[in-house]
């Protein structure tokens, strides 16, 4: 059985009075829109970054896609002679090989809920296009966790205490003009 963690012990001694927790408090405050500031300005370092290298990237893309296409109109020209009549689906050259591969097929439905009223009411040879799903209902068992807990292999949970420290902070706003 494994041992359950310890929680770590702070490096700060707690405080003695009411006063000094304020205090400690107000300090809570202080780092947290510190860390907020810092995680602030690190983002926008990475916006800047990623904005820079993607403009250096845009024409290589195109050049990419550039080359992708023309490759591509050449190979499909000459598609009888590389694929053997068909008999393989890839040619290899010196520097890389080309493939031409089917996708798998997709199914895409608009108007989902006009598609399933209809197989609902559809004859019986389409209602291997239907599947029914169970599925337990969490919100269920915890509206009724007496019952819940006479299934086999559940168990409904307490659901605990947490502490918190909010700090006040104040929000900058601008009187009407």
């Amino acid at each position: 059985m494994a041992k359950a963690k310890k929680a770590k012990l702070p490096e700060i001694d707690s405080p003695v009075n009411d006063q000094e927790c304020d205090a400690y408090i107000l300090q809570l405050g202080v780092l947290h829109r510190q860390l907020t500031k810092l995680e602030a300005d690190m983002n926008d370092a990475l916006a800047r970054a990623k904005a820079a290298y993607e403009e250096r990237a845009d024409p290589l893309r195109q050049l990419l896609a550039d080359y992708h296409g023309a490759i591509e109109i050449y190979c499909t020209e000459h598609r009888a002679r590389l694929t053997g009549g068909g008999r393989v689906k890839m040619y290899r050259f010196g520097n890389g090989e080309v493939a031409w591969r089917l996708r798998p097929a997709s199914v895409t439905i608009r108007r989902v809920k006009n598609a399933l009223a209809w197989l609902v009411e559809a004859p019986a040879r389409f209602k291997p296009l239907l599947r029914i799903k169970h599925e337990i209902d969490k919100e269920a068992m915890l509206r009724w966790p007496e019952l819940a807990s006479q299934v086999p292999g559940v168990t409904v949970g307490s659901a605990g205490e947490q502490f918190t420290v909010t700090p006040n902070e104040m929000k900058l706003e601008r009187a009407a003009e």
